[in-house]
């Protein structure tokens, strides 16, 4: 291995430019409040990459081909022309524009009164342009840039919708609800979707509530336009690991996973249902319950890489190409895996439950000031895929599915405690953050360890969890002034050890425990408000 250091470290540099106009217009007619208003957005991403090597310009430099003389490597770096690195790695750029038009219309009234109070309606009118243009990384298409993948797209709709919804307090402890919504899509159709809701004050110091509702997910621009992806993912391969028992075909290897826009991709359509509860026992003192349940049916997704190697056959749209020179004697087939083609498609269902507690007491400390103290936990009971061919994964605590969020993983836990105390101009609050353990694996129905089988070393089968403590301080007794601070990560908690997140390449999960790679971080600051 040769690591080009006298070409330097690579390097990106981003300009964002948004341009957002708004206008409207509200009134009142014939007891009707009425809302109009339109809204353009305009969003161009301007990208710089440095010092990513071009392949054929490498080789060609190596052979004293480009027009700098020879590329020389090593203790001769130095005797290299200066300028045969921006031919090496030549400075990339390009720019990402996307556009949103947007118009919509909206009026309410009271309709009758009932026991509970005046009944109300609330309709609207939503039209919406969708355009996105994005021509990816110059080089990436063919694969001439090294270490990127690809990605691009490009694709414009229009969206037209309408709405109702009604509020009916029919008595003065019973309030319902009912909303109905159209959509019409340019790229693929319509669909109606209702939502009803109900609240009971059973006691005066308990609410009882629940909600049922249909929805959809659109598929996105580069969902059904015109678009491709193409990045890097760690697999197990089913076939060579039990005989080679390689690190690179058991975990440590990485494939091409790619990932193409789909025209005939459908909508998700979900339902969704939750019923709870609002107690108050002393005054102060308030807690909720929560309990959710989504099933979404057509899930718009890339395939799974690793199930498409597992079982070819059962994602007849999918690829898998093995490299046809070292395939193991006797088995046909065998050959190590360079890439994995799975455009987006529909799943058959995905099912996720769970509750939402929270429960925040207020104390009023009189001339010592005000103690507010709140937590809330989600649990995650079930989060279930099911695949075209009728397979079954839990994810629900455990690393899966790997091929989403560059390997985030589910864990079953979250709460966060926070005590804040508020005296006159002064703010003092604390944040306890707590992510629950998961298990290094696939999912529950493929338990071989994702870090032990890539790595080759046994006990790393858990990622643990992971706790921090925030603090943060304002001050408000100036006019119009706002002095603040913050200390993130108190006792400076390291992350807990995480191989597969990220893939392998930062070995601790920058999506929950980012805080434990940066350590403590303090801020401070001061905000004017003009009036």
């Amino acid at each position: 291995y040769y690591v080009p250091v006298d070409i330097g470290g690579r390097g990106t540099d981003t300009t964002a430019e948004t341009q957002r106009y708004l206008a409207g217009v509200k009134g009142t007619t014939a007891n009707w409040d009425w809302d109009v208003a339109g809204l353009y957005i305009r969003s161009n991403l301007q990208y710089g990459l440095s010092n990513y090597i071009n392949y054929p310009n490498l080789l060609q430099a190596l052979n004293g081909q480009g027009g700098f003389g020879y590329y020389r490597v090593g203790a001769n770096a130095n005797l290299n022309n200066p300028g045969i690195y921006g031919f090496i790695a030549p400075r990339l750029q390009y720019d990402i524009v996307s556009q949103n038009t947007q118009f919509d219309a909206k009026a309410s009234r009271d309709v009758y009164k009932l026991d509970g109070g005046m009944m109300a309606l609330a309709v609207g009118y939503e039209f919406r342009r969708e355009e996105i243009d994005n021509p990816g990384v110059p080089g990436t298409y063919s694969g001439e840039v090294l270490g990127l993948g690809y990605s691009a797209g490009t694709g414009s709709r229009n969206v037209n919708a309408l709405y109702a919804e009604v509020y009916a307090p029919v008595l003065k402890n019973l309030e319902l609800t009912a909303a109905l919504r159209f959509d019409d899509y340019s790229d693929f159709g319509s669909t109606w979707n209702p939502k009803v809701g109900v609240k009971w004050t059973a006691l005066p110091s308990l609410v009882l509530r629940g909600t049922y509702a249909t929805g959809f997910r659109a598929p996105g621009l580069y969902e059904n336009g015109k678009s491709a992806s193409a990045g890097y993912t760690s697999y197990i391969d089913p076939v060579r690991c039990p005989v080679t028992d390689l690190p690179a075909d058991c975990g440590a290897g990485s494939v091409v996973s790619i990932t193409g826009g789909t025209p005939a991709i459908q909508p998700e359509k979900s339902t969704n249902w939750t019923v709870g509860l609002v107690w108050e026992p002393v005054p102060g003192l308030n807690a909720t319950l929560d309990y959710w349940n989504i099933e979404t049916k057509g899930q718009i997704t890339g395939g799974d890489p690793q199930s498409v190697i597992n079982n070819p056959g059962a994602f007849p749209a999918s690829v898998v190409l093995r490299d046809p020179n070292d395939a193991l004697p006797g088995i046909p087939n065998s050959g190590t895996v360079l890439s994995v083609t799975a455009p987006y498609q529909n799943l058959d269902k995905t099912q996720t439950d769970g509750i939402d507690v929270s429960a925040s007491y207020r104390w009023n400390m009189k001339d010592y000031g005000t103690l507010n103290t709140t937590l809330e936990w989600t649990h995650v009971f079930n989060f279930k895929r099911t695949f075209s061919n009728g397979i079954t994964n839990q994810y629900a605590g455990t690393h899966g599915p790997t091929f989403l969020s560059s390997s985030a993983g589910t864990p079953q836990d979250r709460a966060n405690l926070v005590l804040s105390w508020d005296r006159g101009p002064w703010n003092v609050t604390g944040t306890i953050r707590y992510i629950g353990p998961m298990d290094d694996i696939e999912s529950k129905e493929q338990p071989d360890c994702l870090t032990s089988s890539a790595l080759g070393v046994e006990g790393f089968c858990t990622v643990a969890s992971f706790t921090t403590l925030d603090l943060s301080a304002a001050y408000k007794g100036f006019k119009n002034w706002e002095i603040y601070g913050s200390i993130i990560n108190v006792f400076n908690r390291i992350a807990p050890f995480d191989y597969s997140a990220g893939y392998g390449i930062y070995n601790f999960n920058f999506n929950y425990a980012l805080s434990g790679a940066t350590g403590t971080l303090f801020d401070l600051g001061a905000r004017y408000t003009f009036q």
